[in-house]
């Protein structure tokens, strides 16, 4: 069985990054440039490996109250590995509540 784990990729200060600065202000950057290569979403952390059989994702992924775009990464998840298995962190709950 072969597995990926990869933790605390914070996908909002990718996407804060990106959305602060303009096009031709940042293009030569390092981080443009593999925005350009691999998207905004989590190809930008992970390198597709053959045949993985799990994504261990364990926190510190997106914010939740996000839904769409927490939800668009979970899916792309997929495209990583036949399971993923995701445990939020800290991080992943900041601006939300839960009842209890």
């Amino acid at each position: 069985m072969r597995i990926q784990i990869s933790s605390d990729l914070h996908m909002e200060f990718l996407n804060r990054f990106l959305n602060g600065h303009t096009a031709d202000s940042v293009s030569d950057h390092p981080i443009c440039q593999r925005v350009q290569e691999h998207g905004r979403g989590l190809g930008f952390w992970l390198n597709k490996m053959e045949d993985i059989d799990v994504l261990v994702l364990p926190g510190d992924l997106y914010y939740i109250r996000d839904k769409v775009t927490f939800n668009a990464l979970l899916s792309e998840a997929l495209d990583f590995a036949r399971e993923v298995i995701f445990v939020p962190g800290n991080h992943d709950f900041w601006g939300s509540t839960i009842d209890g």
